[in-house]
């Protein structure tokens, strides 16, 4: 397609090649713009190439689109992705995507309702120590319906856990670590195999950032204890209960991921 500015005419190899023109002004270049959807045999404007232009052909370019069954570019309606698109960069859409999906909301509705009720049976070890497994309804809600609306439950379930069961002066930190839980193990979860490895990754990332650095940030600054005393108390807790915590994670999204097959084959 011949655009009517600068000239320049889109291949469709997904190159752009520009006129050299005698005396023209100023360096040449010769930008690349990968073509989601274009036809890979697709002759150029008017089948013929004007004199003095130069095309790359014959190589296999890395941003080059798939070939459509049957049309061009200028009858299908443009996509923002094609299938050559980057596996993150689909996630990412479809994660944002949930935001808008009625029955998506309505499963992080009843997430977040389990993960309240996992909240009332924490047990309190000191004040500033305590055992729960409220996370699996987190992972679950970021497995299920991605990190976006996994972190905007957070924020639900973190305000309402505190009315429920209010535990010292609120500390907005706490709503703030809520929402990244949440959005972290959407990132690591959503769309993605559930294997051993990936799930010991993902737990081993929310104890070195939140148990080891943000929990006891937010509790030296709630009651004034040393950040490394707070940290060290968490180190014999997390040491015994991380394969407690692997386990139940791979048990609960193993489940979750066969909910998810059979409500795709339906």
């Amino acid at each position: 397609m011949q655009s009517r500015g600068p000239r320049v005419q889109c291949l469709t190899n997904g190159e752009l090649w520009q006129d050299e023109v005698a005396g023209l002004a100023g360096p040449r270049c010769v930008p690349r713009i990968p073509l989601l959807r274009a036809e890979a045999n697709a002759p150029t404007l008017g089948n013929t190439a004007p004199r003095g232009r130069r095309f790359l052909q014959g190589k296999a370019l890395p941003h080059a689109a798939q070939p459509l069954e049957e049309g061009t570019l200028m009858n299908r309606p443009f996509r923002l992705f094609s299938e050559s698109a980057a596996p993150a960069a689909r996630l990412r859409v479809q994660a944002v995507q949930e935001l808008h999906r009625p029955q998506t909301l309505a499963t992080a509705a009843m997430l977040a309702a389990l993960h309240l009720v996992l909240n009332q049976f924490t047990i309190p070890v000191s004040q500033l120590l305590e055992v729960g497994f409220d996370f699996l309804a987190v992972a679950a809600t970021g497995y299920l319906c991605g990190p976006w609306v996994a972190g905007l439950s957070g924020i639900v379930t973190d305000l309402l856990g505190y009315i429920l069961r209010p535990n010292g002066p609120y500390f907005p930190g706490w709503t703030l670590s809520a929402v990244l839980v949440g959005m972290l193990y959407g990132f690591w979860l959503y769309r993605r195999p559930v294997t051993l490895g990936r799930v010991v990754l993902c737990k081993l990332n929310m104890v070195l950032l939140f148990n080891f650095l943000l929990t006891p940030l937010w509790l030296s600054i709630c009651y004034g204890q040393s950040f490394v005393v707070l940290s060290s108390l968490r180190l014999v807790k997390n040491v015994i209960k991380f394969p407690i915590d692997i386990a139940l994670l791979m048990l609960v999204l193993k489940t979750c991921e066969r909910y998810r097959s059979a409500k795709a084959a339906r």
